[in-house]
């Protein structure tokens, strides 16, 4: 039983001690109170279909902002895991690396680019050590260069052999970092608050990688003279 009866709701607030103006207790009102004195809970008031849409809507930008940002760290790891396989290539191969950054408009020219490989040929014609770690590299000596070859994770999942770059912005310094960097500072690097930063630490991993997989393309012109000049020191050793 109701502790308090329909139309009589004014007068047993007021023997609370609570002062109503009567006009205000319309039977919605009215009728709320009873419920509550009778332990039952209230039914929620009708969502106003403005205020529907604004939810709807700021759950779509939540979920595309989540989207992306599970996309952005997804693709951080892609780069750092790939950066710190390349360091397990033995740090001999460090001048061929260099070389071939250094060289990397004749590594990979661009399609309608004729290759000069004159200064190529005479530098390796003169530094038997550097030749002897180029074709190490690109005789698939090592674990890396042979699942980069067969276009394995984590390489594939930054860059595949049909893929063009259009510039490539690696320089000497890719390889200093190879050694150097510690792991905390590699990580800052693709995930920096500096665009430019974040964008260049990724696009020099993905230019290492096509440069080692253009050197292992036996179609390629550099491939072909490393090759014949490997060839000249074994028929006069």
């Amino acid at each position: 039983m109701s502790m308090v009866q329909e139309g009589r709701t004014a007068a047993w607030l007021e023997g609370l001690g609570i002062d109503v103006d009567e006009r205000m207790l319309n039977d919605t009102v009215e009728q709320a109170i009873i419920r509550v004195t009778e332990g039952k809970k209230l039914s929620a008031p009708p969502v106003r279909p403005e205020e529907s849409m604004r939810s709807e809507i700021s759950d779509v930008v939540r979920e595309k902002l989540q989207s992306r940002l599970r996309e952005a760290v997804s693709n951080s790891v892609r780069y750092i895991t790939v950066f710190e396989a390349l360091r397990r290539l033995p740090q001999d191969r460090d001048v061929a690396l260099s070389m071939l950054i250094r060289h990397k408009n004749q590594v990979a020219p661009a399609e309608d680019q004729d290759v000069n490989l004159s200064i190529v040929t005479h530098t390796l014609s003169e530094d038997d050590a550097l030749l002897e770690q180029l074709g190490l590299l690109m005789e698939r000596k090592d674990p890396e260069m042979r699942m980069i070859a067969a276009n394995m994770p984590p390489y594939r999942h930054i860059y595949t052999p049909d893929q063009t770059i259009g510039k490539f912005t690696v320089d000497a310094k890719f390889v200093d970092d190879l050694r150097e960097l510690s792991h905390e500072e590699l990580s800052e690097r693709p995930n920096s608050e500096d665009t430019e930063v974040g964008v260049k630490a990724a696009a020099d991993i993905k230019c290492m990688v096509a440069l080692l997989t253009n050197l292992l393309n036996s179609t390629s012109a550099f491939h072909k003279e490393l090759r014949r000049l490997l060839c000249i020191v074994c028929d006069n050793p």
